[in-house]
């Protein structure tokens, strides 16, 4: 944070913010692991609410609200991990093309279906991801390199609905049961 006040280049200064996005995400998976009962996993809610409080305190819109809402779920190490930085990441884009300077929300819902089936939805209401063109056209940011590269990690699958808004759907294919893997909490 000392070093993006010195910067005065703005596209430098927003590509530190968005680094430090991302490492924030990292230890907050650490440290809501350190507070767990068994050191391994996690309920997952009130680490998405404070995930996405840290991206709405550090954007610079304040006329953008959010959503956040989950069950009764906890995740392991390595997929909160992933789950942490496409959220971070998606949010993120949200924030820098979704809103053009006017008011909007973003909702972050994670839900858990009768065959263990995560569904990660992540939507904004704002103008719409416009269609590129020319030389533009397939080029994805690094922010969706990286979305793109966690979702083969961790075998999900991510739909863009063009609606009012934009909207991500991702769904993760349930794990063999020898791998670790989100699961359901005690109350669900």
């Amino acid at each position: 944070m000392m070093q993006a006040r010195q910067i005065k280049d703005g596209p430098a200064k927003t590509q530190l913010q968005q680094t430090r996005d991302r490492i924030y995400a990292l230890g907050l998976v650490h440290r809501q692991l350190m507070g767990s009962d068994d050191l391994r996993t996690f309920y997952v809610s009130p680490f998405l609410t404070e995930l996405v409080d840290n991206l709405a305190a550090g954007s610079v819109s304040p006329l953008v609200s959010f959503e956040v809402s989950s069950g009764r779920i906890k995740v392991d190490l390595d997929f909160a991990i992933s789950l942490g930085l496409i959220v971070t990441e998606l949010v993120t884009n949200a924030l820098k093309h979704a809103f053009c300077g006017r008011s909007g929300k973003i909702n972050v819902d994670l839900t858990k279906d009768e065959n263990g089936t995560l569904t990660l939805t992540v939507a904004d209401d704002g103008i719409g991801r416009p269609t590129k063109v020319g030389a533009e056209a397939g080029k994805a940011g690094l922010g969706m390199q990286i979305v793109a590269g966690l979702l083969r990690q961790i075998r999900g699958e991510m739909h863009r609905v063009q609606a009012p808004g934009t909207k991500y759907h991702i769904v993760f294919r349930k794990r063999d049961a020898d791998e670790p893997s989100h699961q359901n909490g005690p109350d669900r």
